[in-house]
């Protein structure tokens, strides 16, 4: 009698398992009934990173996850630096990574922080609160009352400041482009 089937035995499971990553399973997912549904949503988002780089939820929000995982990469490689490409000296590398790491982290906060705009849009121009989510809902029901409403020359100046930050910060993202076979350590 193997290992597997002893813990199958001791455990009283009536599914027989053939490798030790199926029993683990199973008693994870044993474990993880009693959860609630998003914990073991995030369970399972946790092992399917693991398995293949990514998680069905990432890809809801993709661009953001993966500027994350690009500044966060590309700060741990300019921090941990053990060489550089020829043209460049090893302050010059480490600055240029910095640079770009950070152009990839503002747009990851700038995504991040778009509930922190509106609010200051709404302070700004004495608008009741609006909540994010129900963001639509809100101004359907209440088109017409003035206290929900934001002015369309407002909106218009809103989204034209948004346009301005996001091209900006595309265009220092677009240097990766010209690093991107240096990449190494």
């Amino acid at each position: 009698m193997n290992s597997i089937q002893i813990i199958n035995k001791k455990l009283k499971i009536k599914e027989h398992f053939t490798n030790k990553f199926d029993l683990l399973l199973y008693n994870f997912n044993k474990i993880y009934s009693n959860f609630d549904y998003w914990r073991r949503r995030t369970f399972k988002y946790f092992f399917q990173r693991g398995r293949r780089g990514w998680a069905d939820n990432d890809v809801w929000n993709l661009d953001s996850y993966l500027a994350k995982v690009i500044y966060e990469s590309l700060d741990n490689l300019a921090n941990n630096l053990s060489g550089h490409p020829l043209n460049y000296t090893n302050e010059l590398w480490e600055k240029k990574l910095k640079e770009v790491s950070q152009a990839f982290k503002d747009y990851y906060e700038y995504d991040d922080n778009l509930i922190k705009r509106y609010s200051e849009l709404e302070k700004k121009y004495n608008i009741k609160k609006i909540n994010i989510l129900t963001e639509i809902d809100k101004w359907n029901a209440n088109l017409n009352n003035p206290e929900y409403h934001i002015p369309l020359e407002v909106q218009k100046k809103f989204y034209e400041d948004e346009e301005k930050i996001k091209t900006e910060i595309k265009e220092r993202m677009k240097e990766l482009i010209n690093i991107f076979d240096y990449l190494w350590d």
